[in-house]
């Protein structure tokens, strides 16, 4: 399946950056009932399991379903999927049965995948998915990155559709689907006071995060610059990893091994690597990093509304992958990527922020284990100004071949200051035929925009 006008970060590793995998797998586990260790109490509609290290799946049949994936717990831990009754009133529009998981605030290691059945009549207009952090607390917030679908439950009657809500969380909360919702974007601001700076604003700003006031009231970053740790403008053709000291290494959706090729996990372990390349290089010139990793099901780090970031000027955010798993990659495609990724069938053209064709090729003739295309990226977050270091690859190989170029050519650049590019690389990679990826294939930048 293929999707037209993809902006680029889409990460095409799906072969056509659906995240239909996503949905099949809600599919299948609100089908089935039982799984594993877990106990179901028809009448008074819970399922209580117990979960460990292992994957594994709790089921509340036809209403809910919890995905664990190995590592989300270290312990042997019971949770229940049940009916809630929050204390807390209901949202207005909700479609579905509110779903408490518990206990509440169970947090896992790695983020776990709940699916929400609602009528398959419902109207598709403004879904959205509600949770409430314990049964006496409001209100209700929107959870981020959540899907919506209409299927077959049940293959032995394909004709019975539901709808069926999925999205990934850190905890456990009371859940609902609503429709007809207002999306609102997060807002950080407080009212002008006379013990704030506000720069001719209704709002007080902070000098040191500012991209539109960076250190000083009208001092704007711009689209070609950022506001970096300190609160001073640096242009993006002479910026510096090092610039600014916190790292925040951002873990998108990884699918399951069950579903799809193993190497499509491996972003998060490439991220780590990266992060760890860059802490070392920018110790060797005397200005360490810290290092954070969070996870964008994590509250607190994207809007739920617009998968910005929450993290502001000062920090740099690293992304391997495009927006088929990262959400972060999504927002910046729609907010003006260098790059834009355009696919018709099995035809794939990359074009500049200004429309010009950089490149084209066709998907099955270019996307093999030992060719391939990547780009790397680094720009500022239009929001709250955090740098974004994005490194992204479009099939199987593209992020690996990646991952090595940047840490191999791109940092040393970098650093040295010796970058022949502003934002963006875009690079095709051909392998030497030893399946490796080293100094002996060949990198052959197709395009990048200059200085």
């Amino acid at each position: 399946m293929h999707e037209t006008s993809i902006p680029l970060g889409r990460g095409l590793r799906s072969r056509g950056g659906s995240r239909r995998w996503v949905m099949t797998v809600a599919a299948g586990a609100l089908l089935a009932a039982g799984c594993g260790s877990s106990k179901t109490n028809s009448t008074l509609q819970t399922a209580v399991a117990m979960i460990g290290p292992a994957p594994s799946r709790v089921d509340l049949p036809g209403l809910a379903s919890l995905q664990v994936p190995a590592g989300a717990v270290s312990t042997a831990t019971s949770v229940t999927l049940a009916l809630g009754k929050p204390a807390a009133a209901i949202p207005t529009g909700a479609v579905s049965k509110v779903i408490s998981l518990t206990p509440h605030g169970t947090q896992f290691a790695a983020p776990v995948t709940i699916n929400i059945a609602y009528p398959a009549t419902t109207d598709p207009t403004n879904l959205a998915v509600l949770r409430l952090p314990d049964d006496g607390d409001g209100p209700w917030t929107q959870v981020g990155g959540a899907t919506f679908s209409v299927m077959a439950l049940d293959p032995n009657n394909p004709s019975t559709l539901t709808g069926v809500a999925s999205f990934e969380s850190m905890t456990f909360s009371n859940y609902v689907v609503v429709g007809g919702h207002s999306c609102k974007a997060t807002s950080t601001q407080t009212a002008c006071t006379s013990s704030c700076q506000c720069c001719g604003t209704a709002y007080c700003v902070d000098l040191a995060t500012d991209p539109h006031n960076c250190g000083a009231c009208g001092n704007d970053c711009g689209s070609t610059g950022f506001c970096a740790a300190g609160g001073h403008c640096v242009p993006l053709a002479t910026a510096t990893i090092c610039e600014n000291p916190s790292t925040y290494v951002m873990q998108g959706a990884l699918p399951p091994l069950s579903i799809v090729d193993p190497k499509q996990t491996l972003d998060g372990i490439m991220e780590t690597n990266l992060a760890a390349a860059l802490a070392g290089q920018c110790s060797t010139l005397g200005a360490p990093l810290t290092i954070t990793t969070v996870n964008q099901a994590q509250t607190g780090i994207l809007d739920p509304c617009t998968g910005a970031p929450l993290i502001t000027a000062g920090n740099t955010i690293l992304l391997v992958g495009g927006s088929w798993g990262q959400r972060l990659a999504a927002y910046l495609a729609g907010s003006g990527a260098p790059l834009v990724l355009n696919v018709t069938s099995n035809s794939y053209v990359f074009k500049s922020r200004a429309g010009t064709t950089l490149a084209s090729f066709l998907g099955s003739q270019a996307l093999t284990s030992s060719h391939d295309y990547f780009v790397v990226s680094l720009e500022s977050d239009p929001g709250r100004g955090a740098l974004v270091l994005q490194v992204w690859g479009v099939g199987w190989e593209g992020t690996p071949a990646a991952i090595w170029y940047f840490t191999n050519r791109v940092v040393p650049q970098i650093l040295a200051g010796t970058r022949t590019w502003k934002s963006y690389q875009l690079v095709e990679w051909t392998d030497n035929g030893n399946g490796i990826k080293d100094a002996g294939d060949t990198w052959n930048v197709i395009a990048q925009d200059v200085p």
